[in-house]
């Protein structure tokens, strides 16, 4: 890849949001992020482990905690206010977060243009143009019931950025 494509690229890319955990360097970060998921990983998984070994008809980890059944009554109803407690905060923020974007796809986007018009203006001039050229008019494209495209005429991959670039509008 020579540094013309790499620029390119790089100009591509530059709005997409970046993590530095996956980025070169960044050990101490790497090194604490880790060691805080295994923290959390280790208190889902232990409770389970604990839970398993006490259920079982026999010891299986020696070093886990096997609890009595009245020390089982009090860790089952803890754990079972826990999970509802979690399922009703998830319902509630997932709730929020579900209304929050459809009132987003409903109202905001809509009314929020994500291209500019006036550079975009051009380049549809162009893909008309090819496409009346290739397929006919516009209203016959539109108002056709069954159109079969000969082999000939069937686009390739580079096709608009060709074109784009013939046009004197290269793609950026």
């Amino acid at each position: 890849m020579n540094s013309k494509e790499k620029e390119r690229q790089s100009d591509a890319t530059k709005d997409f949001v970046k993590d530095k955990y996956f980025e070169g360097g960044n050990f101490l970060l790497k090194l604490r992020q880790t060691l805080v998921t295994l923290a959390f990983w280790w208190m889902i998984i232990f409770p389970l482990l604990t839970l398993i070994n006490s259920v079982s008809r026999q010891r299986i980890w020696r070093n886990i905690y096997r609890w009595t059944w009245a020390d089982g009554l009090i860790l089952a109803r803890d754990l079972f206010i826990m999970v509802i407690l979690s399922l009703l905060v998830f319902i509630i923020i997932g709730g929020f977060f579900l209304l929050r974007n459809n009132r987003n796809l409903k109202k905001n986007y809509p009314e929020r243009k994500t291209y500019d018009e006036e550079r975009a203006a051009p380049r549809c001039a162009i893909l008309e143009e090819a496409y009346t050229e290739r397929f006919g008019n516009r209203e016959f494209r539109e108002n056709v019931d069954y159109y079969s495209v000969v082999p000939e005429k069937n686009l390739d991959t580079g096709f608009a950025h060709e074109r784009f670039k013939d046009g004197g509008y290269p793609y950026e």
